[in-house]
Parts: C-alpha cells; sequence; structure tokens
C-alpha cells in the first residue's frame, strides 16, 4: 500500500505566504483614509482579494498544517483509497486534469480527477498542498497504474 502525504513545510509556507497578503489587507484598510478617490477603489479591490482569496487559504493551510495525518490517499495495485471510499482501478475509464470545483474556493482546487466507467467522477482535493512537480509526479503514477488496469 502506497500513501500519498503533503509536507506540513509546504502547508507552513504557503500558510505564510496566505499570511502576508492578509497582514497586507489589514494594512490596506488603514490606508483608505489618506488616498485619493481612484487609490481608495484600487485599494478597497486589493483588500477583497486579500481577505476574500487568501483569507480562505489561511484557514485551510492552518487546518492541514495541524491536521493529525498527512495523508491525502492511499493505493495499491488494484484500488485507491479515498477518506471512505474505495475505487477499483478496474472501475476507472481515465484520468482527468484540471481543477476541482468548490464553492467557497474561487477557480477551484487542484487535485486527483478519475472518470469512472459509469460516466462520474471521483475527486480527490489536494488542495494546494503539493509543489507542482511533486503533484505531477504523482498525476503520472496514478495515471500509469489507470492505463495498467484498463
Amino acid at each position: 500500500m502506497v500513501s500519498i502525504c503533503y509536507r506540513r513545510k509546504i502547508a507552513l509556507l504557503k500558510l505564510l505566504a496566505a499570511l502576508l497578503f492578509v497582514i497586507a489587507g489589514i494594512w490596506l484598510i488603514y490606508m483608505i483614509p489618506t488616498a485619493g478617490f481612484i487609490r481608495q477603489i484600487l485599494t478597497v479591490i486589493a483588500i477583497i482579494l486579500a481577505f476574500g482569496f487568501f483569507g480562505q487559504y489561511l484557514f485551510l493551510f492552518i487546518y492541514f498544517l495541524f491536521k493529525p495525518s498527512t495523508e491525502i490517499l492511499k493505493y495499491d495495485r488494484d484500488n485507491i483509497y479515498y477518506k471512505d471510499q474505495v475505487i477499483s482501478f478496474k472501475e476507472i475509464e481515465k484520468t482527468v486534469n484540471g481543477y476541482i470545483p468548490r464553492k467557497t474556493l474561487p477557480g477551484g482546487v487542484p487535485g486527483f480527477r478519475f472518470k469512472l466507467k459509469n460516466g462520474e467522477l471521483f475527486e480527490v482535493p489536494t488542495y494546494h498542498l503539493f509543489m507542482v512537480e511533486e503533484f505531477a509526479e504523482y498525476d503520472e503514477k496514478l495515471e500509469k497504474l489507470v492505463l495498467k488496469n484498463n
């Protein structure tokens, strides 16, 4: 059984980056009264982005930093195990690239997506917890296993 786990160091670094943008948003709130009209509009837009986008990721990375297990999913020769779900590689038609839509996170999140033979999508969100190279490596391994079992 192989586990795909994220590194807490990556979660910490991304948390610090999100925290930096949230702090910048707080600082911009204090800058609004001293700015001209156009600058005030741009400042409000930047504040909305800082809190609306990076604020959500701040809480998300805090959760993943302190989560007891760093495991995203497990797999073996025959199955993928995600939370309480077990999906056989024989049930998977192909892997699908793209972001997984989330209601609260604009643009969705990266993750492993599999199109099942019954037409459904099986999605495992990774929430930006991997570096691009790591994610590509894991995605390639899973794609090879899918192709091998079809």
